[in-house]
């Protein structure tokens, strides 16, 4: 009886195993906007249309991400991101606009997605990406980008987080 046990044990482990090898880790994106001039500044973005048949953002729904700040510094580690409150930005549910003012050396989650390792696609991957727009005024000139400009503009500084930096 105790060789049928290990019988019955053994295609369950080759099954498991094999799932395991065939299956992709997945982890948390941060997607961040970082200050990294000596004076404040301004990021708006716009955020894509809900698809139908949802309804269109109203003033009380969540955002897709709600905006996050950590200092650039602690970008690597685990400290936890400090999600803004609705009257640290603005947010116009008919343009779907979310405006953030963004202090030097501070960095900015403005989206996080489920990513994976091995091959990925594309367009899968613009199709999960939130944001349709990013704007970066400040001191030093003007950042603008739309479509896939402001997904593919982000440098990957780590599995978890991509970069966008404002100099």
């Amino acid at each position: 009886m105790h060789n049928r046990s290990k019988a019955g044990y053994l295609p369950s482990v080759f099954l498991l195993t094999g799932a395991c090898l065939l299956t992709s880790c997945s982890y948390l994106t941060n997607f961040v906007v970082i200050n990294a001039t000596d004076r404040p500044i301004e990021v708006q973005y716009v955020i894509k249309k809900p698809a139908y048949p949802s309804p269109p953002f109203s003033p009380g729904q969540p955002l897709p991400t709600n905006p996050a700040i950590k200092d650039v510094s602690q970008l690597d580690h685990q400290t936890a991101w400090r999600e803004l409150s609705a009257s640290q930005y603005t947010f116009d549910p008919d343009g779907r606009i979310v405006v953030v003012s963004l202090m030097p050396n501070e960095a900015l989650r403005i989206e996080k997605q489920n990513l994976v390792d091995g091959k990925v696609d594309d367009a899968s991957q613009a199709a999960k990406f939130s944001i349709e727009e990013i704007n970066i005024t400040g001191s030093y000139g003007e950042i603008k980008l739309q479509g896939e400009q402001a997904r593919k503009m982000f440098m990957a500084v780590s599995k978890k987080v991509y970069m966008l930096a404002y100099k």
